[in-house]
């Protein structure tokens, strides 16, 4: 292959990873607008939540994107959080064979006493190591299919990650995804991880 080509190649490449992205910003603004517009659940941060590093170059693209919302119909507490768990959408480019949505609920003990009334991005490791614990120090996992469920292994885990209890959860393969079933799979999903509590 000619360095021309290969040239070629390169720029074919981000351009599918920027017609990808292009792609996920309309669908988690989509999201959003829906949770606004029927009331269901209330976006937790301003900003998509995801993990950068100029150090590292797997940091240079967003291999992992989450965004956090509660229900709203869960009572409001005086720090402005909901005495509810968060409900939490990831898309993951990078973690398995293909892109994936994990839908997962994380339930929290003492919420109540969060100091932060809202996320940054850069709160995407809260929710991404219990989710993938690649040491196996986080989280006692079970697996069936696509659908897991974990419990903290100890108080220490518990608090370096606010509280955290335990999660539920499924995943996705992203290209299931469509216009017409995208509000069903995130936030239906959401209510049947609600149902299971």
């Amino acid at each position: 292959m000619s360095s021309n080509e290969k040239g070629k190649n390169i720029v074919n490449a981000f351009k599918v990873v920027y017609e990808t992205y292009e792609n996920i910003q309309k669908l988690m603004s989509y999201l959003k607008s829906q949770a606004e517009e029927r009331k269901e659940y209330v976006c937790c941060s301003d900003k998509f939540l995801r993990w950068r590093s100029d150090s590292e170059s797997s940091g240079w693209l967003y291999g992992s994107i989450t965004n956090v919302f509660q229900n709203a119909q869960d009572d409001e507490l005086e720090n402005t959080w909901r005495d509810g768990p968060l409900y939490v959408y990831e898309l993951n480019f990078d973690s398995y064979d293909e892109a994936m949505v994990n839908i997962v609920r994380f339930d929290y003990e003492g919420i109540d006493k969060w100091s932060s009334n809202s996320l940054s991005p850069g709160d995407h490791w809260i929710f991404w190591w219990p989710l993938y614990d690649p040491n196996n120090n986080i989280m006692d996992y079970e697996e069936d299919g696509n659908e897991y469920h974990g419990t903290i292994l100890s108080e220490t885990m518990s608090k370096r990650y606010r509280g955290l209890k335990r999660i539920e959860g499924f995943s996705v393969p992203l290209v299931d995804i469509t216009a017409e079933n995208a509000y069903d799979t995130f936030f239906g999903g959401f209510g049947r991880l609600e149902k299971s509590k």
